[in-house]
């Protein structure tokens, strides 16, 4: 799946309604009547991350594998009627330039997942 294709997912998930930039990857959103639309991008935005996580209630914990070194692991659950809708992620953040960029990355295809489960 495209980096397109999970913020949109995403922002699905979260009630967020935008429209596809086509110069970059990030949505344009109006987050108050009358104001202009802003870009919406949480794999680059360590705040749309943080407000999508919060909106989701998105689970982060970070921890070391013996094997892998440093990971970050986001995780939801969604009550439904009778089950619980699971969705998570794991990053290994030596794959990443920084590691906000794993929290930011696991945040959002964690938030993809529920928005491809809403369809």
């Amino acid at each position: 799946m495209t980096d397109r294709e999970l913020l949109e997912l995403a922002a699905k998930a979260a009630g967020i309604e935008g429209s596809q930039c086509d110069w970059k990857t990030a949505l344009r959103v109006i987050r108050e009547r009358g104001v202009a639309p802003v870009l919406w991008n949480p794999l680059a935005d360590d705040g749309d991350s943080r407000r999508l996580q919060v909106a989701l209630t998105i689970d982060l914990r970070f921890g070391v594998s013996d094997n892998f070194g440093p990971y970050v692991h986001a995780r939801s659950e969604v009550r439904r009627d009778d089950f619980i809708d699971l969705h998570e992620c794991y990053q290994w953040v030596s794959l990443h330039p920084d590691a906000n960029a794993a929290v930011r990355r696991a945040v959002l295809e964690v938030a993809a997942a529920i928005g491809q489960s809403m369809s």
